[in-house]
């Protein structure tokens, strides 16, 4: 009843691979991340997945027939989910068809950070910077890879990408502290924050009470939630208020766009014009499919990314990649690599920081043997206070 995507996944990520080694996207991109799939005779075409719920079509050919009726296409992901980045990838491709008047917007950013996603996709910066500045592995985390099909479809097209989330500080001390702990300063770069659809809300409490610590103030979570609908749904609109004719992709957590409560319903409140002119998509394997939950839901195998080789020690993720812990009889314990080694080059690609340790690490596989190159510090005449780096070369086979 599913459609396989294994093929698909293989092939992306083998561009994918080939772009972050230094070799590059191909000179004219495929127009299509299907049809990268297919000139590699990996898969054959068409990709056909059955479609649930969506009265108008009951497959994907059927869907992308329907495509051009809305204004705002609404992709629920599960975040570490490689299928639903896929779709999202191919969903953006379709819609550009149609038109260059287009935007994507994304959880995955935080709003203070968009003038970094716009470097990005000016191609100011390079897939390093944009990590590093935007702090993504520290704020959203999820392996990068999984991104890397929509965002360099966007960039090869110049689609404009909107970071439309809160910032990170703002939510979290919300879900702590509440809504009223926020200085003036703070909730001035928040939207007004209301409360949420009585059934979301009640869905939201069953989740937290099911998730939550005894100690947890369950409210405060639902107001950290809806800063988030609040937060992404008035940015969206914005575009969208600015750019009347503009058509969206609008990408974010399946809760977040579910029964078309949340940041739906919020942006319908900013924009009523806009009734009708939606629609909301997901996908999953049957078992997931909840009748009305979405317009239209798509059957997909789950898959999963290829697992990359690791040092084995935990690294902070902004500026230098420094180990700040060796975890014990890991690569890099084996190695003899110690805490305050700063790695500056890998396999003789130069390391600027975290972001781009992480890209060099998602090239490999595990037992793989590299060659890393590092700073040590190391106290001149036994005085701490004076420190001298002497730089390293040591191999080392990851985990």
């Amino acid at each position: 009843m599913t459609t396989r995507l294994k093929p698909l996944v293989t092939s992306l990520l083998a561009g994918l691979l080939l772009a972050i080694s230094g070799g590059g996207m191909a000179d004219t991109p495929l127009s299509s991340p299907l049809e990268q799939a297919a000139q590699q005779n990996l898969i054959t075409l068409p990709f056909n997945p059955e479609v649930v719920d969506f009265t108008q079509a009951d497959d994907w050919q059927g869907l992308i027939n329907k495509l051009a009726d809305y204004q705002v296409i609404f992709h629920g992901e599960i975040h570490n989910r490689l299928s639903d980045h896929l779709i999202q990838a191919e969903l953006l491709h379709l819609m550009h068809q149609h038109t260059s008047a287009l935007a994507v917007g994304v959880e995955w950013f935080q709003a203070p950070f968009q003038a970094w996603v716009d470097g990005y996709i000016a191609g100011r910066l390079d897939e390093g910077e944009l990590l590093q500045r935007t702090e993504y592995f520290s704020r959203w985390r999820y392996d990068w890879r999984l991104l890397q099909p929509l965002m360099q479809y966007a960039r090869d097209h110049q689609i404009r990408v909107l970071a439309l989330n809160a910032p990170a500080e703002l939510t979290r001390q919300i879900a702590r502290e509440g809504l009223d702990s926020l200085s003036h300063e703070q909730r001035v770069q928040l939207p007004k924050i209301h409360p949420p659809h009585p059934d979301h809300e009640q869905r939201l409490r069953d989740f937290f009470g099911q998730n939550l610590a005894e100690h947890a103030n369950t409210d405060n979570f639902i107001h950290a939630q809806r800063t988030w609908d609040e937060t992404m749904a008035a940015n969206a609109a914005a575009w969208l208020r600015a750019n009347p004719n503009t058509r969206m992709l609008v990408i974010a957590g399946q809760f977040h766009l579910d029964y078309q409560q949340a940041i739906i319903g919020d942006m319908l409140r900013h924009l009523p014009s806009l009734a009708g002119q939606t629609l909301s998509l997901a996908n999953g394997p049957f078992e997931e499919w909840q009748s009305g939950r979405f317009d239209g839901f798509l059957l997909t195998d789950e898959l999963a990314l290829p697992a990359h080789g690791r040092i084995g020690s935990h690294i902070t993720p902004q500026g230098q990649a420094c180990l700040r812990e060796i975890i014990a009889d890991s690569a890099a314990d084996w190695a003899g690599l110690q805490v305050g080694d700063c790695i500056i080059a890998f396999n003789h690609q130069p390391i600027r920081h975290f972001s781009d340790l992480m890209l060099a690490l998602y090239q490999t596989q595990p037992d793989q043997q590299v060659q890393l190159k590092i700073n040590r510090p190391i106290s001149k005449n036994h005085n701490k206070k004076q420190v001298e780096n002497h730089t390293l070369t040591i191999e080392l086979t990851l985990d």
